[in-house]
Formats: C-alpha cells, structure tokens, sequence
C-alpha cells in the first residue's frame, strides 16, 4: 500500500508539474480541504543531491530502485511515507530552476535515467508542488545540496589548489544564499513542519585540504540553517567520529567502487549513521 500511495502522489504531483493543475484544483475545490488532507498519509519529503539519491558508481541506473540512500531508513524509523526527489550531481542553483544554472550532472541525469519520483522540471519545482498538496501531511523535510557546488569548482580548477581556494569563497556565499532562497519557497505553501539540513562528510582524509574544503561548504550550510532556524544534521562530525584513523572510507563509511577506489557516496553503515542524526533531530 505505501508503495502504491508514493506511486500515485509522485504521479499526481508530477501531472501538476507538466500542466494539469486545473484538473488538480477542480479536484481540491469539488471535495475541500478534508478530503485533500485524507488521501495523503504523513509524509517525509527528501531533497537534495546525490548523497540521499544513494549514488553507487557500480550499478546500472536504469531502475532507480537500485539506488539506496538513507531517506528509505528515515521512514521507516519515523514510520513515515518516504517521497526522494533526489538528483545525482544536483547544484544548488540547478536545485532552483536559474537557467544557465552550474550543474554538475543532474540535468543529463534527469533526461537520461529515471529518478526515485517521477518529474519534469526543477526539484524545487516538484517540492514547492509537494508543499501545495500535502503540507498539512508532511511531517519532515530533509535538504542535501551543495556538494556539487564544490565540485563545479573543483572540476572547472582542474584540482589546481590556488584556483580551489581563490573560488571557495563566492561558492560558500552562493551555497548560504541559495539554501536560504530554498527554505523560504518551501514555507511559501503554509509548511510548518520539521526542515532539516544535512551537511558532508569529508571526502577523503579529515584534516586533507579536501576536507577543509567541505568546511567550507558545512559551514555556508550552517548559516543558512541558522538564519532560518533550522536544525543541522552533523555528518562531518559524525563520521569524523566514526573514523578511529581519520579515513571514513577505511572505516567503512564510504562506497568502495568495483575499481577499488572510494567513492564519496556513503556506504549501508554511512547511510545508517546519517540516518540516526536525522531521526534525532526529527524528535520534538
């Protein structure tokens, strides 16, 4: 049954966004707001990149149920009705729908393979078309997005460090805009539940300049959260924590891809350590 329900919301919404809204709102106005509340269970919306997509290098994406992040433990924990509106290599500017927007992946991702939620458009246009419907329902949100912003820069410098550190500070205040741009929109639709957002771990070593860089980009997170009163969920400290050696990939917090090499994307136990900082900050 949840499965059918996700699958019949994610198809709904989806309608909206390609154009059927005035057989939505036909809909809404013929039974009230009673009957919109009654066909939506209580609702865990997850956003973000390709963290809580459950990116693994390893498997064919072909069927997006092969992909698992930490949302799926989320619910059940909570014992909420899971929508993941996740995108692989998502920015935070692509995130918003800015056209000409730095992405580092999502959009061909999108057009090429399906995602864990039917639709068209921006995820931030799926999740303010979430809200419209299912805000008295939704009881938590969660947002992962910025990563890619980093990467973008990383990618474009070609690793040069001079060119990294000289961009890091226009990315940190690109980050710290966005997220709030992003938290405002989702409490345009009468939303009052649980946002929570959930910064990085360290890509490779704690204390590399990798590391430090991903600081960067927690802590232009943590100031978006701060300004809009929105709990942080800690995953550097967290898996810094995890890692008795300082590496979380020996910890076995990260993917090891078939190759050998680590992956940035969080492993079962990862996923299960970001999870447990979720559901806590999810309590009252």
């Amino acid at each position: 049954m949840g499965e059918f329900l996700r699958s019949a919301l994610a198809f709904l919404t989806a309608g909206v966004l390609a154009g059927f809204s005035l057989v939505v709102s036909s809909a809404m106005n013929g039974f009230g707001p009673v009957y919109a509340q009654s066909i939506y269970p209580k609702s865990y919306l997850a956003l973000g990149d390709g963290v809580p997509f459950g990116t693994n290098f390893d498997l064919t994406p072909i069927n997006a149920s092969v992909f698992h992040g930490y949302p799926e433990r989320v619910a059940e924990s909570l014992n909420l009705l899971e929508f993941n509106a996740s995108c692989p290599g998502e920015t935070t500017q692509h995130f918003l729908g800015v056209p000409n927007a730095t992405d580092f992946g999502c959009g061909a991702y999108h057009a090429t393979f399906p995602l864990h939620l039917m639709y068209v458009g921006s995820q931030m246009g799926y999740a303010q078309t979430f809200m419209r419907l299912t805000a008295p329902n939704t009881q938590l949100v969660t947002l992962q997005v910025g990563a890619g912003n980093y990467w973008s820069l990383a990618t474009a410098c070609l690793g040069d460090r001079a060119c990294i550190e000289a961009g890091l500070p226009g990315v940190g205040n690109q980050i710290k805009h966005d997220l709030g741009s992003i938290l405002e929109r989702l409490r345009s639709n009468g939303y009052t539940g649980r946002i929570i957002i959930v910064n990085y771990h360290a890509p490779v070593r704690y204390g590399a300049p990798e590391s430090v860089d991903m600081q960067t980009v927690d802590a232009a997170m943590s100031a978006a959260a701060v300004a809009n009163a929105v709990p942080v969920a800690d995953v550097f400290t967290a898996f810094k924590q995890a890692s008795p050696s300082g590496d979380p990939c020996a910890a076995g917090l990260l993917i090891v891809n078939a190759s050998g090499a680590c992956s940035f994307h969080p492993s079962e136990r990862g996923r299960g350590i970001i999870a447990s900082l979720i559901v806590q900050a999810a309590k009252p």
